[in-house]
């Protein structure tokens, strides 16, 4: 009989991950199920945990209408008349939706209106930040401004209704490329999820009544920390799970559903607080107790940034004769971002 086991266990080779809001479990199967005839004390030989604190990560909320950025539109000229420098800034440029009445928002606009050439009178306005946002928009929608308001005695214009174009709204940084979005049947309808190296995508397959069958983002989540704007995500047929059956492969034609990365979102955290507990095996409930009301016992307990405190290479548990099939980590705190971690875990003999 073996005097010592050793089980190495990752964040990345697990057979099953479940994400709740506020833990992550991964579930290990083995091919050889580790056998124990005799008591055997479980520690922590080896712990490793790597996890950014800060970056830029993307969210999805499939009701945000909240408006984050435009870009410049049409009818941006104007033309001067009076005396200006090369360049005026305006602030506090009231947005206006693109309908009949022209409906004033609370979003607001800082806008620059610089000369096309020096000494000459054509002038272009450009759009530098939105100051103030409102609900109630969409990608790609128009949004305008109204010239009037702003322009005193200095231009005249052609046009008296600036436009501008609607390129990110808030906690929606994710969007799937239209030209894309096709080539479903209705064998794909139902709902998907998809791995982008962490990341979670839960993807809807449907048909709207009077369309063609099509996806749309139902949520994501554990996102990692190293997105950019203008990032695309491609979603190959063979690497999507449908949730419902478990198995991989929608069968799309015509090439790879494309998701955009419009905008990303910044993530920072003042601490880093990790337990991790074990399930799957049986143990010498005498040996062991807690204050949680967990019948799961907490093998890890750390945070990386405040002062923290291990358990490493101390007695956890004290296993009983079993047969070992299969094991579950469970992660706790801050488990919405991406992390990797490894453990390995040391069984010694116990002897009497």
């Amino acid at each position: 009989m073996d005097e010592y086991k050793v089980i190495h266990l990752n964040s990345k080779t697990y057979d099953e991950r479940t994400n709740f809001a506020d833990k992550s479990t991964y579930t290990y199967y083995f091919k050889n199920p580790i056998v124990l005839n005799d008591d055997y004390d479980l520690a922590i030989n080896y712990y490793n945990v790597k996890k950014p604190l800060q970056g830029n990560a993307i969210i999805y909320n499939s009701t945000s209408t909240e408006l984050r950025s435009v870009v410049d539109g049409a009818s941006l000229e104007l033309q001067l008349v009076g005396a200006i420098q090369d360049t005026f800034i305006v602030e506090d440029v009231v947005v206006l939706r693109n309908d009949a009445i022209k409906t004033p928002t609370n979003a607001r606009l800082k806008i620059s209106i610089t000369r096309n050439f020096p000494e000459t009178a054509d002038c272009t306005i450009s759009v530098l930040e939105v100051t103030a946002t409102d609900t109630g928009f969409d990608f790609n929608d128009l949004v305008l401004i109204d010239k009037d308001t702003f322009i005193g005695g200095e231009f005249t214009y052609t046009n008296r209704y600036g436009a501008f174009l609607v390129t990110a709204i808030v906690d929606k940084d994710v969007l799937i490329r239209n030209n894309t979005n096709y080539g479903f049947g209705s064998a794909q309808i139902g709902t998907w999820l998809y791995n982008d190296a962490g990341t979670l995508i839960v993807i809807q397959i449907f048909q709207p009544a009077g369309q063609t069958i099509q996806a749309r983002i139902n949520s994501v989540s554990n996102s990692r920390l190293n997105y950019n704007a203008g990032d695309i995500i491609s979603i190959p047929n063979a690497d999507i799970k449908n949730l419902a059956t478990g198995e991989y492969g929608w069968n799309k034609l015509y090439g790879n559903l494309i998701i955009d990365v419009i905008s990303t979102t910044p993530f920072n955290t003042p601490t880093f607080k990790k337990d991790l507990t074990l399930s799957g095996v049986k143990f010498k409930n005498n040996t062991y107790c807690n204050s949680n009301k967990s019948s799961e016992p907490n093998i890890i307990s750390i945070d990386l940034v405040n002062k923290g405190y291990d358990k490493y290479n101390n007695k956890q548990i004290t296993l009983i004769p079993q047969v070992i099939n299969n094991l579950t980590l469970t992660s706790y705190n801050a488990t919405s971002v991406g992390e990797d971690f490894f453990i390995s875990f040391y069984l010694i003999k116990k002897i009497l």
